[in-house]
């Protein structure tokens, strides 16, 4: 009998009138110290007519023995005193007995539920999310960096001269993340990082100890001058896009060198920086090795291990997308030593005719190196300087009719991490309706915006700033499906033409 049930008789029994009170029975002493009982109470109940023989626990096969069980001890309890009904205890049993029952399903049930939630939590995260992660420690560590401990005095210039910088990344793998991952898109999400200012600061005043000559000023000062950090925290986020997405990345509007880039130029760029990110870690590894005639080139070499190597790195998300203003890319990927390390050697073992150390211990030198000598994984290209022969477009003076009017779009979303994120991709599926719908409006007689926005990036960087003027009317989660959302927006024209007009002027 469960703890449950015990508690359940007990309770019930305990608020009979007496004499059941003294016979108050604990069930899960079972069957002697019942006994006991019944033998005291015939004892102390002399002259009551004890003509009930003792009950037989013989149920093996009853359906329901829980019930049968119950009605044991009621006739052991109450010895067979008339003022206890049976149909009572009955009742009492059949009660129990459901009330068990539904006992068990609530502990199946909570069980499953925490299975369930224990394999959600040991799911893998997708790659973006772990590319949001590592470039939000690395922005911290830049943001600590670039701390000041006096005026002309840096965290940067400690760590140089100290060499601490194992120390500070010991210390800042300590900071927790601020809440889930915020997805901007199904393909990019960010991560936010914080970390109190205490550890930063022991960690520092414990580098200042060790090498009081590194910086012009003694312990004692950095440990006044970092005090204060104790009450303040450091924060980063970062952003971790899929490679398929990277190549939508525009450069700000206001970076007037590159409105007159192609988009497939800049496409091009941005795979070319890619492409030099890879071909730099790779050749970063190939001088590496673990005996003096060995070198990781004589593997990597080898078309297999290239394939498998190159694959995965071209696989990585991407952690930053710089447009800078002379027409250069410069991209970043998630790659880090330990993560790439699997995949060397797995590529490695695999292969046939590979050269391969044999030692486990050249093995444990070589993923040594590779971790110290992987090159930083990032790559940059420059955008083609193609310059647009075709002239501005001029935009009419006099508003044309359809600015009265008044934009609707609506559509559906569906995500498997949350009702959030399927309302966000209905809602980017809506606005791409509505920029559809601007596309078909005519700027001339001859001409319409969709065609006028490929001819003039004035026009589509206006129609962009004007559909962030779309205003949400209504969101229906759940609809139509369990899982989806469904988005309704509008945009008036008038904001669009507003958008138009000042680019006339």
């Amino acid at each position: 009998m469960t703890f449950r049930t015990r508690f359940i008789v007990e309770r019930t029994l305990w608020i009979e009138k007496p004499p059941l009170r003294r016979l108050r029975l604990r069930a899960w002493k079972h069957l002697p110290l019942a006994r006991s009982r019944k033998r005291r109470y015939r004892r102390e109940y002399a002259s009551h007519n004890f003509a009930s023989s003792n009950p037989r626990f013989q149920f093996p096969n009853h359906p329901h023995p829980i019930t049968v069980q119950l009605d044991v001890l009621a006739g052991i309890r109450t010895c067979g005193r008339s003022h206890w009904g049976s149909g009572r205890f009955r009742a009492f049993g059949y009660k129990c007995r459901f009330m068990i029952d539904a006992w068990w399903v609530l502990v199946v049930l909570l069980a499953l539920g925490g299975w369930v939630n224990s394999s959600l939590a040991q799911a893998p995260a997708p790659p973006q999310v772990d590319a949001a992660r590592s470039d939000a420690m690395d922005n911290l560590r830049q943001e600590v960096l670039a701390a000041h401990i006096e005026p002309d005095i840096t965290v940067q210039m400690l760590i140089d001269r100290t060499g601490g910088i194992d120390a500070l990344n010991k210390a800042l793998a300590g900071a927790r993340q601020i809440g889930g991952p915020r997805w901007l898109d199904p393909q990019t999400a960010q991560i936010r990082l914080e970390i109190k200012g205490t550890a930063v600061a022991d960690a520092l005043e414990k580098l200042a100890r060790e090498h009081p000559g590194a910086i012009s000023i003694g312990p004692d000062v950095v440990r006044e001058r970092v005090a204060r950090w104790k009450l303040r925290s450091f924060s980063a986020i970062g952003t971790g896009t899929s490679p398929g997405s990277a190549a939508r990345l525009r450069p700000d509007p206001s970076q007037v060198s590159w409105q007159q880039v192609s988009d497939q130029s800049r496409q091009r760029a941005i795979e070319a920086a890619r492409q030099d990110a890879v071909d730099r870690i790779i050749e970063s590894l190939k001088p590496i090795s673990w005996n003096d005639r060995r070198t990781l080139a004589d593997a990597l070499d080898n078309k297999e291990v290239a394939e498998i190597v190159r694959g995965w790195l071209n696989t990585r998300p991407v952690t930053t997308v710089e447009f800078r203003d002379n027409l250069e890319v410069r991209l970043t990927l998630a790659v880090a030593p330990d993560d790439l390390w699997p995949v060397l050697k797995g590529a490695m073992e695999r292969g046939k005719s590979v050269p391969k150390p044999k030692a486990s211990a050249d093995w444990q030198h070589l993923h040594q190196q590779v971790d110290a000598r992987m090159a930083n994984p990032c790559g940059s290209a420059a955008a083609t300087a193609v310059i647009a022969t075709r002239p501005a477009i001029t935009i009419p003076t006099i508003a044309p009719a359809w600015t009265r009017l008044t934009l609707d779009g609506q559509a559906q979303g569906q995500s498997p991490n949350g009702l959030l994120r399927a309302a966000r991709s209905a809602k980017v599926a809506a606005l791409a309706q509505i920029r559809a719908q601007i596309n078909a409006l005519p700027l001339t007689a001859h001409l319409t915006l969709g065609d006028a926005s490929h001819q003039d990036p004035r026009i589509d960087q206006a129609i962009t700033h004007a559909l962030d003027h779309a205003q949400i009317s209504k969101i229906e989660y759940d609809a139509p499906n369990r899982g989806w959302a469904t988005a309704h927006m509008t945009l008036d024209l008038d904001e669009l033409w507003r958008e138009l007009s000042d680019l006339a002027h």
